[in-house]
């Protein structure tokens, strides 16, 4: 995992020497009331990168709110990202960068076309029509002197939001960059685009580090909360904290980043499975996918029976605080085992009610769904485990024996074992 580790040697903004930056994570949020110092932490990064530690200025950007200012065309001549870098830390001294626009040595609106042209512009740009389309923004055509349009209008005359994640694009297009600073990633963007670019940022900072200053609780890591970090100016002095748990990343939501009620942290989709034992495997292909477990919640049902009356359930919790029926209507996904004689009917029934949000495994338990193979993993046989499970005294028993045995399974599964549970990963793709 990226870290950045320094402490200070002189003056940025309110950023006084000796002041520690510690940062981890590969996509990496900084919050904090206005004028906390974000800013200036992102600053302070892109500065100590004139260095060569732990970046160079030949492999960094920093994109602040000024960003909106954008070249009407791409001709850079000779310059280069490094030369635009080099003259900005020059210019920057003991003071953070003024806003005043348009701003000078070096002007914001060249480093986008600096970001396109680092490489290879013709391979980048094909690549930025891909992103442009993944926002629903008009499709840029380089015209004449190489003038950078949409929908044949200037790049210059189009709104705040599309000029602002222009230079993003552009940075997120060169692969030679391995250090984003993005200041406030939110600015422009309604809230649906800021979770596309959200999103996006996220999948980027598997091949490159991230770190973003926000006001939207939309640009948290809700992934890793420990790579989320406050910043606080108090009594004259400033402090950078990790965030310590996710109920820490909840009140940060809701109390320093003004979220309400209505941003509460549900889920996108419920996966209703018949036992606690599903339930674990389920979170473990989750995870093996990749897929934010904020995403998906997996709830067991105890019993085919009972998978009706939590899918009901579901609907009816949050019926009273909507205008409408409930937005899991018609996108509530069950996975059960395959039914008995007693359970056919519930079977039908479901059937009718879900169609193809129903997935059934092949076998009429999880246990006996198990390959030998996992079962020998982790130093069983499937035999005795199956007659062990037979014999149980009670319930009670019977679920333990299960749980521990779903349990040891899970902890030895990988990304190569899949394919043999296409049956849960079908599911959790259609409750995506």
């Amino acid at each position: 995992m990226p870290q950045i580790t320094f402490t200070t040697q002189s003056q940025q903004g309110p950023i006084t020497a000796g002041f520690t930056i510690d940062l981890s994570g590969d996509y990496i949020a900084l919050v904090g009331e206005n004028n906390s110092g974000k800013s200036s932490i992102l600053q302070c990064v892109f500065k100590k990168c004139a260095s060569g530690d732990p970046y160079s200025l030949e492999n960094v950007c920093l994109l602040l709110p000024d960003r909106i200012y954008v070249d009407v065309n791409t001709q850079v001549g000779i310059r280069k990202l490094v030369d635009y870098n080099v003259d900005f830390v020059n210019s920057m001294g003991d003071h953070n960068r003024g806003y005043q626009a348009p701003n000078n040595n070096p002007l914001s609106s060249e480093l986008p076309k600096l970001l396109l042209n680092h490489t290879d512009l013709q391979e980048q740009l094909n690549r930025l029509l891909v992103l442009l389309e993944y926002f629903g923004f008009p499709r840029s055509r380089i015209r004449q002197a190489q003038e950078v349009t949409f929908d044949d209008v200037s790049v210059i005359f189009q709104g705040s939001g599309l000029r602002s994640i222009f230079g993003i694009l552009a940075g997120l297009t060169d692969d030679t960059v391995k250090l984003m600073l993005i200041d406030e990633p939110e600015l422009g963007l309604e809230a649906r685009y800021q979770k596309l670019l959200r999103d996006l940022l996220v999948e980027a900072s598997k091949e490159k580090l991230i770190i973003v200053s926000t006001h939207s609780h939309l640009f948290l890591n809700r992934q890793a909360y420990h790579s989320n970090y406050t910043v606080k100016r108090e009594n004259g002095g400033m402090s950078l904290v990790p965030v310590s748990s996710e109920a820490d990343l909840y009140d940060i939501t809701f109390k320093l980043l003004g979220s309400s009620a209505e941003d509460l942290f549900f889920p996108n989709n419920f996966l209703i499975v018949e036992g606690a034992t599903d339930q674990v495997i389920a979170n473990k292909i989750m995870e093996l996918k990749g897929i934010d477990k904020t995403k998906i919640k997996v709830v067991s049902a105890s019993g085919i029976d009972n998978v009706e009356n939590f899918i009901n359930a579901v609907y009816n919790s949050v019926l009273p605080f909507v205008v409408s029926d409930s937005p899991y209507k018609d996108r509530i996904v069950a996975l059960i085992d395959k039914p008995n004689t007693q359970g056919q009917q519930t079977y039908e029934k479901l059937q009718r009610a879900l169609a193809d949000r129903l997935f059934e495994l092949s076998a009429p338990s999880l246990e006996e769904f198990f390959p030998d193979e996992l079962y020998s993993r982790c130093g069983k046989v499937k035999a005795d485990e199956l007659r062990e499970i037979a014999r149980a005294r009670d319930h009670l028993e019977k679920k333990r024996l299960k749980s521990a045995l779903a349990t040891a399974i899970a902890s030895t599964l990988t990304s190569d074992d899949l394919a043999t549970f296409k049956v849960f990963a079908d599911a959790i793709d259609k409750a995506k």
